[in-house]
């Protein structure tokens, strides 16, 4: 969408500060909003794959996963079909989840486990906070994915 081309330029920015302000942009507007498709999934595993070598500082990286963390969120809540096909995309067969992909994506790399758990982190926190805000009835939300069910997934460190 056009939103998404706004805000890949203003990531390309040469200010360090227009790219945080973008970034921010992208990840409050992927927290309030309930509606449409969010086309911008897998550039955003794109971007936080390259970590440091996309030439985005730090605080801009956090953010864009924290606005994965929250389209994750949304996609778990949500019953739209378009939102969990796009999460689809990024897997590899129908019924690929949000958690599933912030897992593999953290287990893929060494590189990525700091970030993969700092996002199943604001995961968590996201998901609670569209309970608290009734995105839907209670009655008809699933269960909050704790991180105790989130760290199972996780392939266990060998010791040797």
């Amino acid at each position: 969408t056009a939103i998404w081309q706004v805000w890949k330029t203003l990531l390309q920015d040469g200010d360090p500060n227009v790219k945080f302000i973008a970034a921010q942009t992208m990840y409050l507007r992927a927290r309030s909003s309930s509606s449409g498709r969010p086309p911008m999934v897998k550039e955003l595993f794109t971007i936080l794959s390259q970590g440091g070598d996309s030439g985005l500082p730090p605080l801009v990286l956090q953010r864009l996963a924290l606005t994965l963390a929250a389209l994750a969120a949304r996609a778990v809540y949500s019953n739209r079909e378009e939102e969990a096909a796009e999460w689809v995309v990024q897997g590899a067969a129908p019924g690929y989840s949000p958690v599933k992909a912030l897992v593999d994506f953290t287990v893929s790399s060494p590189a990525h486990v700091g970030m993969g758990l700092f996002m199943l982190t604001s995961l968590a926190s996201e998901c609670s906070a569209l309970v608290d805000r009734g995105m839907r009835s209670r009655q008809s939300l699933p269960p909050i994915p704790d991180l105790e069910s989130v760290w199972s997934l996780l392939p266990q460190a060998n010791p040797t």
